[in-house]
């Protein structure tokens, strides 16, 4: 199978057409228009990219289904971007709100997994057949590869994704762009930061969006088309908004077929595919078509001849007491008919470990994390007893990892520390167990208890960020309840007043949440802020560094800090910090005004 490429962006256009405005906006205020601001504020919205939609399709999509998509993630793209798992899944189902309404296909994250690409930010093509070669997939219906950002991503590097037509895997780059935020801020100076950033944002995640549809196409048939609003045009481009009718048919008809054993289904696909292609112009030229018809000899056999024999299924169901668990998993895993396969499979006598960790997985997908935490506890003896590998307790560990069971992830992690992602897997979870207050809990909470503590705090910290500042405190007085001797309602208390905006209970409580929870990050943020607010810098800055020490990755503590320095005058510390800053995110500090 061919490799599907996609995008460039045209090379040096957007960069240009930035570097332009400042000579637009001179000009403007010498005619006696308006400000510069004003000026770089209307260019701001012409660099903004469209939506991405989800037209009316020309037939009604079939039944929602959820397909199974595994996640790899390289190590240099862990580094390169902040909260990476939230990223991801915020991807996905970015690109569900075009895939759902058109064709009827959600993609589920199956798992996420460390991967050594060995490749960095160089040949795409060797990534994907690195990809391809640690995990064929044949258990889900697409893996998803994740590789680092080139310096110039989307300006001048030529290649943000590639996929296997008519395959089931796709690498993708990380989106950000260096160049491009350098150039935002050269070009629109005259704007807030916060005004930049939006920008950047929306055009970083509109890559990210149209990049990964674009790919999935080409796993299901989907070829380049001519016009720059289409999303499989060849080149990237913030215009990119939709899919065309004959593309759309083309993914209908992959989705209907592609994991067919059946030899006349798959001579439907074939003469489906076939007439698309050829009975529609608009989306092709001559060249495109022609390759498209040569890919679908390769993978169907040539037209009117004998087709190859199918490969193997996507998710082959074995014999034994997890094959209803397992026919069920392939079809949907949130279904509740697929949970109680699946606990029907997990009561057998003579289980095994694989029907215990599908178990987990379901329930993980169907949000019950202790639920899979404890299905994790019992697999771990039947894997003991039959001497599994380390890629295994890897494995498991990676799944106590996603349940936020990380006393176990660890503890498994540090038993296979030599293989790739133990490390980190590890790191992820010590940064967890700082956030939540768990890092200096001795001894560590069972397994399922520790998911259980971690997903009821998760519920209260999301009720303050809806401002339910009741649902919260009801939430903090729970966990006071069920989890006595432990941080959380410390924790929560102190969000909630902070929420609140009265400093001096805000001081009170995030000063107790400190006490209790001393390498939990938030409570020494949350008190430079009330410092800041009560004009206290050295008090502000004293508590701030604090926070990026123990949790480096909030870049809104490190601009917090910049203004307490400017406030106190400090210019070595404040020039230290900006270094700093640099080298951790890639970028330049946005050092507040006085």
């Amino acid at each position: 199978m061919a490799p599907g490429t996609c995008r460039a962006a045209r090379r040096g256009e957007r960069l240009h057409r930035l570097a332009a405005t400042a000579l637009i906006a001179g000009l403007a205020i010498l005619a006696g228009c308006r400000t510069t601001a004003d000026v770089q504020r209307d260019y701001a919205r012409t660099l903004r990219p469209a939506d991405i939609e989800a037209p009316s399709a020309a037939e009604a999509p079939p039944a929602a289904r959820t397909y199974r998509v595994r996640l790899y993630v390289d190590a240099g793209y862990q580094r390169q971007t902040l909260r990476w798992r939230e990223k991801l899944h915020a991807q996905l189902e970015r690109a569900n709100r075009v895939l759902e309404p058109l064709f009827g296909a959600r993609l589920a994250v199956e798992s996420v997994r460390t991967w050594e690409s060995g490749e960095g930010s160089g040949n795409l093509e060797a990534a994907l057949a690195s990809l391809a070669a640690v995990d064929p997939g044949g258990d889900v219906d697409w893996v998803f590869g994740f590789v680092p950002a080139s310096e110039s991503v989307a300006v001048a590097d030529p290649l943000l994704g590639m996929a296997f037509q008519f395959g089931r895997h796709v690498v993708i780059r990380a989106m950000h762009s260096r160049d491009e935020r350098n150039a935002m801020e050269a070009s629109l100076d005259h704007l807030s930061a916060s005004e930049r950033e939006a920008v950047v944002r929306e055009r970083m995640l509109h890559r990210e969006t149209a990049v990964l549809l674009h790919e999935w196409a080409h796993t299901l048939g989907a070829f380049h088309e001519r016009a720059p609003e289409w999303l499989m045009s060849p080149f990237y481009g913030t215009r990119g908004s939709r899919f065309s009718q004959e593309s759309a048919a083309l993914v209908r008809l992959g989705l209907r077929h592609r994991d067919t054993r059946d030899p006349a289904a798959r001579a439907e696909w074939a003469r489906g595919y076939r007439d698309v292609v050829a009975r529609t112009g608009a989306a092709w030229n001559g060249a495109t078509r022609d390759g498209a018809l040569a890919a679908a000899d390769a993978f169907f056999g040539p037209a009117g001849g004998a087709a190859p024999a199918p490969g193997p299924a996507a998710a082959g169901v074995s014999p034994g007491p997890g094959r209803a668990c397992f026919a069920a998993m392939a079809r949907s895993t949130r279904a509740r008919e697929t949970l109680a396969a699946c606990r029907a499979a997990a009561d057998a006598p003579d289980a095994g470990a694989e029907v215990l960790v599908a178990l987990a997985m379901v329930l993980l997908d169907q949000r019950d994390r202790p639920g899979a935490a404890r299905a994790l506890v019992r697999a771990e003896p039947v894997l003991e007893a039959r001497g599994a590998a380390p890629d295994t307790w890897l494995r498991v560990a990676q799944l106590y990892g996603e349940v936020e069971a990380c006393s176990a992830a660890e503890r498994l992690a540090a038993r296979v520390a030599s293989l790739p992602g133990a490390d980190v897997l590890r790191a992820d979870c010590a940064r967890t167990r700082r956030q939540v207050g768990l890092a200096s809990v001795s001894p560590p909470l069972p397994a399922d208890r520790e998911a259980e503590y971690v997903a009821a705090l998760r519920e209260a910290e999301r009720h303050v960020a809806l401002a339910k500042l009741d649902a919260a405190a009801d939430g903090a007085a729970r966990l006071e309840r069920t989890f006595a001797g432990t941080p959380g309602a410390a924790l929560v208390s102190c969000r909630v007043r902070a929420a609140g905006k009265r400093l001096a209970a805000t001081r009170r409580a995030c000063e107790a949440a400190a006490a209790a929870a001393p390498d939990a990050p938030y409570p020494p943020r949350a008190l430079g802020e009330t410092a800041i607010a009560e004009r206290r810098w050295a008090d502000a800055a004293t508590h701030l560094r604090r926070a990026i020490e123990l949790d480096d990755g909030d870049g809104e503590a490190w601009t917090r800090l910049a203004l307490a320095y400017r406030r106190l005058e400090d210019a070595p510390a404040l020039a230290a910090l900006a270094t700093r800053y640099e080298a951790r995110f890639g970028t330049k500090l946005a050092i507040p005004a006085r």
